[in-house]
């Protein structure tokens, strides 16, 4: 792009308008409603999410025409960059602070959710405890059981895998798996 300048006064009207556009863009941006995180900038428009949103439906790319930019952090994601991940290979991401886990059986990555930073479940860690049922203590260790995506706890249920009653449209012993959703294991993967 080439620039004319016709005369010293164009140049100032030209400058002025510039400038102006420059400041509204700022202003517009310090009107954002969210709370970056992990030292990201609030910018117009909805995040690109790499397709980490494929992964975790969870994650929202944009509020009220903003989304924070986390480009400068490859360790967080989300509207807010709130959201902890790390990448275990082209096919697993972990969310939440899970951490990547190689399969004794056969070698393939997945996420151990216990080490997330709160209560997850999900292939991922990608959904959050909504519901917290009794803990149970057999003299050894301490369990705490959880439900996500508004299932409910089933009290005195004695099978691990039947303390949820999950919401329509979920299954697994946490509420984790959409019910249209084919577990890696179910396919024999």
């Amino acid at each position: 792009m080439k620039l004319v300048v016709a005369s010293p006064a164009t140049f100032l009207v030209a400058l002025a308008f510039g400038l102006s556009i420059f400041a509204s863009v700022e202003a517009q941006e310090t009107d954002c409603p969210l709370t970056c995180k992990h030292g990201s900038v609030c910018k117009k428009g909805f995040a690109d999410l790499g397709g980490l949103d494929a992964l975790n439906p969870n994650l929202v790319a944009g509020e009220g025409g903003y989304h924070c930019d986390c480009s400068k952090d490859d360790k967080h994601t989300g509207l807010a960059c709130e959201t902890k991940y790390e990448v275990c290979d082209k096919k697993v991401t972990c969310f939440n602070g899970a951490k990547c886990t190689k399969q004794e059986n056969d070698g393939k990555w997945g996420c151990d959710c216990t080490a997330a930073d709160g209560l997850f479940a999900g292939k991922y860690c990608e959904n959050k405890a909504t519901a917290m049922c009794e803990t149970t203590d057999d003299g050894l260790e301490t369990n705490s059981w959880f439900c996500t995506n508004n299932g409910s706890c089933r009290d005195n249920a004695s099978n691990v895998n039947k303390k949820c009653s999950c919401a329509d449209g979920y299954k697994g012993p946490h509420c984790e798996v959409k019910k249209d959703t084919v577990v890696a294991e179910e396919q024999g993967e």
